[in-house]
């Protein structure tokens, strides 16, 4: 869902071209199924509930709770003539409202997940720029590993040189948010470990840093710094 907000905010559209709806369910305070469509109008699922002879309709019409009423009372064994008759005698909508709906929507995020994401785009730029000599070093093998399990469905194995970018480098970007690409840098650390950054849709929160090698002098890399800007198409 948290993806989904940012690409509909930056209105990227999917392989349906449509731009996602990442609100278009939610609950309401009962924890009763509300949709909401795309102009954010909310709509509840019509539901008929009775409690002893009382019964109340949530429905978009009168029409429909009628019909979901008369539906109600045949199977209950009465006929379409007893019903008919009960409600006209009865005038049996008595109280009508329109209803505004309070919503309610839960986001959950797997930072593990997150985390083996961060880690296939470093190690897929890692060997994009370096080849053979990366697929090669024990750190880009044990990378390797990891997301070989991870495709099968086994996440045991971790890897602990992943983590979310460093707030100093985060605050830096307030002003690129919303600029619609994603940035990526190469660079050797004071501890001449290789380290891919990783700025998805140029926002914080999915901003990562990985170390890809233990030995940066073999790949050549000094004290430059590596940055790739990927814009993102727009349809």
């Amino acid at each position: 869902m948290f993806t989904q907000i940012i690409r509909q905010f930056l209105g990227l559209k999917g392989q349906s071209g449509e731009v996602p709806n990442p609100f278009k369910k939610g609950r309401d305070e009962e924890g009763n199924v509300v949709h909401v469509n795309d102009d954010f109008v909310p709509r509840s699922l019509p539901r008929l509930e009775q409690v002893g002879t009382k019964v109340k309709i949530t429905a978009p019409s009168r029409e429909l709770a009628l019909t979901m009423l008369r539906k109600k009372l045949i199977r209950q064994g009465f006929s379409d003539v007893q019903i008919d008759q009960y409600i006209e005698r009865e005038n049996i909508i008595r109280e009508e409202s329109v209803h505004y709906p309070k919503i309610r929507y839960d986001m959950t995020v797997d930072l593990n997940k997150y985390y083996l994401a961060a880690l296939k785009i470093a190690y897929e730029y890692g060997y994009h720029k370096f080849g053979e000599l990366f697929y090669n070093d024990e750190i880009a093998q044990q990378i390797r590993m990891i997301l070989f399990n991870a495709s099968k469905g086994n996440f045991d194995y971790t890897y602990g040189k992943v983590r979310l970018l460093s707030s100093f480098i985060t605050h830096s970007m307030e002003k690129e948010q919303g600029i619609n690409c994603h940035m990526l840098s190469l660079h050797k650390d004071n501890a001449n470990q290789l380290i891919v950054n990783i700025i998805l849709f140029m926002t914080p929160g999915l901003s990562f840093s990985v170390c890809i090698s233990n030995n940066a002098l073999k790949y050549r890399i000094e004290n430059e710094i590596i940055t790739e800007i990927i814009p993102i198409k727009i349809n």
